[in-house]
C-alpha cells in the first residue's frame, strides 16, 4: 500500500485526485407541492410532511400518495407518479452522479382546493334517519 501511495506522490497525481474528488457532481431529487390557497397541510405516503408551499428531497421514483387538507376546504387525496428522467436509468445514472456540477430533478405538483359546502344539520339528521330505517330491528341488550 505504501508503494502505491509513494508512486502517486511522485507522479503528481494527488492534485488531480483532489480536484476530481471535489468536482464530482450529484443529483438532487426534489418534490415540490403547492396549493391555492397556500398553507394547506400535506401528507406524503401517510406521513405528515409540512404545509404548502412545501419542498423536500426524495430518494425513490414511483407512485406517491399525497393528501392536501385545509380547514374550510375539501380534502384532496391524489396518487402522483414521480417518473425517472432518461438519465436516471443504469448505467447512465452513474455518469449523471459523477459528472461535475449539481443536477436538480424537480417534480412539482399544484393542488387547487375548493371551499367546503356546509350541510345543514337538519339534512344530516334526515340522512341518519334514512339509514336507521334501513337497519334490521334489534332488541336492546339484556332482553
Amino acid at each position: 500500500m505504501r508503494s502505491i501511495l509513494a508512486a502517486v506522490k511522485r507522479s503528481g497525481w494527488i492534485p488531480l485526485i483532489v480536484v476530481g474528488a471535489l468536482s464530482v457532481g450529484c443529483v438532487q431529487r426534489k418534490l415540490t407541492i403547492t396549493s391555492e390557497p397556500s398553507g394547506a397541510l400535506v401528507y406524503v405516503n401517510d406521513r405528515e410532511a409540512g404545509r404548502t408551499p412545501f419542498s423536500t428531497d426524495f430518494t425513490w421514483y414511483g407512485d406517491y400518495d399525497i393528501v392536501v387538507r385545509k380547514d374550510g376546504f375539501e380534502t384532496i387525496k391524489s396518487k402522483k407518479k414521480v417518473a425517472c428522467p432518461w438519465w436516471g436509468f443504469p448505467p447512465i445514472d452513474l455518469l449523471a452522479e459523477i459528472t461535475p456540477g449539481q443536477k436538480v430533478d424537480e417534480h412539482k405538483f399544484n393542488f387547487t382546493l375548493t371551499p367546503r359546502k356546509d350541510v345543514p344539520a337538519s339534512e344530516i339528521m334526515s340522512r341518519a334517519e334514512q339509514f336507521r330505517s334501513k337497519l334490521p330491528a334489534t332488541r336492546p341488550a339484556g332482553q
